[in-house]
């Protein structure tokens, strides 16, 4: 702990000089007790515990110079702003450090963010060693008028290098989310067209899906809490499953209380059913939530030259969803929408659903975030029995909210040719009672309502 010495010395000396500042007020705990907690917590990893040993060391330096400020200095308010930005500067390092040794798969992710940190930790260091040069002027009798001219650029100066340095981190974080695509050969263009076709004939429809939201089961998992935290959507073939799954996934997107992971399975997209491709998928978008996380893949994985094997890209997910909470004193949330899965071979659906049991067990016991699935699946002889097991929601029971959705639907298509209609003599009335026949005929499903194009007027039928 020789190392440490100089610091707690430093301390001293700025105890001594901000005591008067502070007027009694209890603000000079924050600079001392934070360490011991810190080095306590890292001390059984010894890489990082020497970081931060290396880290509080550079801290003592600018600080020994505040043992030649006399008492006179202390009524000079450019000291005194001086002294506050030493207090700022060193509860800043406080706060970054405590997070680092407090949050989720600390032990994992250390080496990679304290690598990023590094670069504003220089900054912090930079910062103190300017304003002791300050504290230097002003005790060799340097006008105020200078010294707070100095103070003013030094701020300006420490503004524009905090710009600097996030500037380059997004650029930083940016090129190396590329090289992670490339590294799991991951197109995810294809995903986001098949969504956006799908939530576009959701929202060209509007009130057709919004009972969906108001569903019991389905608005307790929404919630952000630990709540139903598997449950499965289930439906016969055409009972609009994928697009009742997208309305949800953008509902919660817009609320921006989760993190929101979709993947839609579909025959459509051959790749999609492949368990080796849902990984790529659910792991790229964990992975846009955090930069650290981008860092830590980049450095353990594409620098190493690793492949992205399955058995690889299994344990990576479980490791990121236990780590995706940064700060340690608030709850994460992780809503993951699989829809269908009934499109994925039989031995598929198992691995699938059990690597999904498997992260939402790995958040739990991070104890800081918490990860919530609905699986939208048509229940088949072949599927799961732990899936069947799960809490569901069967759209055999909601046939009013549908046939009501339903109804919406028809009439907003029979509306698009309301004129023509009218030019063959059929009016208002009859249009309402051919949408309810329509909506009833539908039995719950839109592949029971008659296409409109088969009713429009041809050759004089």
């Amino acid at each position: 702990m020789r190392r440490l010495e100089p610091l707690f010395k430093g301390l001293q000396y700025y105890s001594q000089s901000i005591e008067v500042v502070c007027n009694g007020t209890p603000f000079l705990p924050w600079i001392w007790a934070p360490i011991k907690l810190i080095l306590k917590v890292a001390s059984d990893q010894i890489e990082a515990f020497e970081k931060l040993i290396q880290a509080y060391a550079r801290i003592a330096e600018p600080l020994a110079r505040l043992k030649i400020i006399s008492q006179a200095f202390l009524a000079n308010h450019e000291i005194q702003k001086v002294l506050a930005i030493f207090y700022a500067d060193i509860c800043k390092f406080h706060k970054e450090a405590y997070k680092f040794v407090r949050r989720s798969g600390w032990k994992v992710l250390f080496m990679t963010s304290w690598g990023r940190f590094e670069r504003r930790f220089n900054g912090i260091i930079e910062d103190l060693k300017a304003h002791e040069a300050l504290i230097d002027k002003t005790a060799s009798a340097v006008g105020l008028s200078e010294v707070k001219k100095l103070r003013e650029a030094l701020e300006l100066q420490r503004q524009e290098s905090l710009e600097e340095m996030a500037e380059k981190d997004t650029e930083n974080t940016a090129k190396q989310y590329q090289a992670i695509v490339g590294w799991l050969k991951m197109d995810d263009h294809e995903q986001l067209k098949i969504f956006d076709l799908v939530i576009t004939e959701a929202q060209r429809y509007d009130g057709t899906c919004d009972w969906i939201l108001k569903q019991n089961k389905i608005a307790a998992w929404m919630k952000c809490s630990q709540e139903l935290a598997f449950l499965v959507l289930r439906g016969n073939v055409g009972t609009g499953k994928s697009v009742l799954a997208a309305h949800i996934t953008n509902f919660l997107r817009a609320s921006k209380q989760s993190l929101v992971v979709c993947h839609i399975c579909t025959y459509a997209q051959a790749a999609s059913t492949e368990y080796g491709q849902i990984l790529r998928s659910i792991l790229l978008r964990l992975v846009q939530a955090s930069s650290d996380l981008i860092a830590y893949i980049y450095k353990q994985f594409i620098q190493e030259k690793k492949s992205p094997s399955v058995q690889a890209l299994e344990s990576l997910i479980l490791s990121v969803i236990g780590a995706i909470s940064d700060n340690p004193s608030q709850t994460s949330y992780i809503h993951i929408i699989l829809d269908g899965l009934d499109e994925c071979e039989e031995k598929t659906q198992l691995k699938i659903i059990t690597h999904l049991e498997r992260m939402v067990s790995s958040a739990l016991r991070a104890n800081s975030t918490i990860c919530k699935v609905l699986v939208t699946t048509n229940m088949q002889n072949e599927t799961p029995k732990k899936l069947k097991a799960k809490q569901q929601v069967s759209l055999t029971n909601e046939k009013t909210a549908l046939s009501k959705a339903i109804s919406v639907y028809t009439a907003s298509k029979l509306s698009e040719h309301r004129s023509r209609w009218f030019q063959m003599g059929i009016t208002d009335t009859d249009l309402k009672e051919l949408e309810l026949r329509l909506a009833e005929k539908a039995d719950g499903t839109l592949c029971g309502v008659i296409e409109y194009k088969k009713i429009q007027y041809t050759d004089g039928n």
